[in-house]
This record gives structure tokens, sequence and C-alpha cells, in this order.
């Protein structure tokens, strides 16, 4: 598109120049025919007269006039031819700068291309090491092959003995089973057994803590009754020492005054005397009684407080 431009333009000013050329002809025709006119005038001069002066200077302004189409036209040319080389001379710069840019790639395309070759051989080379390596991993694995074909061999009879092994171990497994089975039905009816002697323990000791308690009022009661037997034993004996003191006091009376004493009261006395040693005695059969029940009632406790300690 460029190179269409620029010859366009070239043919543009081709053109003009050949115009300018045709119109500079003319001009220059009729700037001869002038100057030819004024050396004829002046060659026809004798003198130097206003009207030949002036004569002089008409020609020389045609001349002169005739010179400015020309001058013109010759300066119209000039621009003309000055603007198409300015423009010829863009087109050439930016053609240069294209021409330098697509040498610059080309460089780059020959230094690319130079770079591939050399990765492509480098990479053939690296091919054939690969192949010889291959090759020889090929083999090697070849034989790692074999070897592991015996290996497999051999761990298939290890797998067989294996497998005889845990058909043994799983047999001792289900016997083991078995045994842990027995022992956990013997654990078990050895837990019921103990939970039914646990629940008769249980009621056991709801009954000896029943009878404990009964125990415990009948002691109270006893405790009580002991004490007012006590209480009562010494009312007694002191009823008693009074009787005997008073009957002493009698019987010293009785000795000092033998005419004087009266045989009803000495009967009274003696009577009262045997009542109260009968009452006594009776006092202290009871006593007596209450006390070895008393112990024994200690005694159940103690033995009933070691079965508790130690129920088996």
């Amino acid at each position: 598109m460029k190179k269409n431009i620029v010859l366009l333009l070239f043919l543009f000013a081709v053109i003009s120049v050949n115009l300018c050329s045709a119109q500079i002809e003319d001009i220059f025709d009729k700037r001869k025919t002038n100057v030819e006119s004024l050396n004829i005038y002046k060659g026809s001069i004798i003198d130097s007269t206003s009207d030949v002066l002036k004569e002089l200077i008409k020609l020389q302004n045609d001349v002169i006039r005739a010179d400015e189409p020309l001058i013109e036209i010759y300066l119209d040319s000039l621009k003309t031819q000055t603007d198409s080389l300015k423009i010829i001379n863009e087109n050439l710069a930016n053609d240069k700068i294209a021409l330098e840019t697509k040498a610059k790639d080309n460089k780059l395309i020959l230094f690319y291309g130079a770079i591939g070759a050399g990765v492509i051989f480098i990479l053939f080379i690296l091919f054939l090491i690969l192949f010889f390596v291959a090759t020889g991993k090929k083999n090697k694995f070849k034989k790692q092959i074999n070897d592991n074909e015996k290996i497999i061999q051999a761990n298939k009879k290890d797998i067989e003995l294996s497998r005889k092994d845990a058909e043994t171990l799983k047999k001792e497994i289900i016997s083991v089973k078995e045994n842990n089975d027995k022992e956990v039905k013997n654990l078990r009816a050895k837990i019921d057994s103990q939970d039914t002697e646990k629940a008769n323990f249980e009621k056991r000791l709801f009954e000896k803590n029943s009878l404990i308690d009964n125990i415990s009022k009948e002691k109270f009661s006893l405790s009580n009754d002991l004490t007012n037997y006590k209480n009562l034993y010494n009312l007694e004996l002191n009823e008693r020492k009074i009787a005997e003191e008073k009957l002493a006091g009698k019987e010293l009376e009785c000795n000092e005054n033998n005419s004087q004493i009266n045989s009803k009261e000495v009967e009274d006395l003696t009577s009262e005397n045997t009542r109260l040693t009968e009452e006594i005695k009776k006092l202290d059969s009871k006593l007596e009684k209450e006390v070895k029940t008393k112990n024994m009632i200690e005694d159940e406790l103690r033995k009933f407080i070691e079965e508790l300690r130690n129920p088996h």
C-alpha cells in the first residue's frame, strides 16, 4: 500500500514537472524574445535621451515580468518536488524502520532457530543416553523380575505355611473361646449364687438388725427394770437397816428392862424382821436373775457383732 502511494506521488511529481517544463519552455521563449528585443534596442541606441531610457526600462520590465512567472513556476515546482521528496523520504524512513525491524525479527528467528536446533541436538543426545540407560534398566528389570518370581514362590510357600498356622491358631482360638464361654457361664452362675447369697445375707442382716433393735429395746427395758430393782433393793435395804436398828434398840431395851418387855411387840418385830428378810432374799434372787439375763444378752450381742464382722 505504501509503495503504491509512493509510486502515485512520484508519477504526480513527474507529471507536474513535465507540465512545469512545458510552461517554462513557453516562458523561456517569451523571455528570449524580450531579451532579443532588449538587445536589439540596446544596439540601436545612439543617444541617451529620456525617451530612449524609458523605452529601455520598459523593455527591461517586460523581461522582468516575463521572468516572474518563470520564477514562480520554478519555486512551485521546487516546493512540489520538495514535498514529494519529503513524503518519499518519510516513506523510505518508514520502510527502513520496517526493514530493520524485519531484520531484527529475522535475526531473532535465526537465533531461536539456532537455539531450537541446539535443543533438538541435545534432546537427540539425551534420547540416545536414555535409550542405552533404558536398555540397561530393561535387562536389569528382567533380572529383577526373575528374582522377584523366586521371591514370590518363596512367599507363596511362606503364605501356605502361614495359612496352616492360621488355621491351627483359629482352632486354638475357638477352643480358648469355648473355654472362656464356659468360664463366663461358671462366673455368671457364681455371680448369681453370690447374688442369692447376698440377698440371703441382706435378709439375715435385716433380721439381725431387727433382732438388735428388739434386743436394744429389751436391754433398755431391762436396764430400767434393773435400775428400779436396785432402787427398790436399796430402799428395802435401808428399811431393813432401820428395822434392825429398831430391833436392836428394842432388844437393848428388853435386856435393860426384862420385866417391862411386851411379848406382843417382840413378836411383831420378829415377824417384821422375817418378812423383810424374805423380801430381801426375793430381791436378791430377782436381781441375780436380771444380772444373768443381762450377761446373756451382752454375750448374744457380742456373738452377733462377731458374725456381722465375719459373715463367712
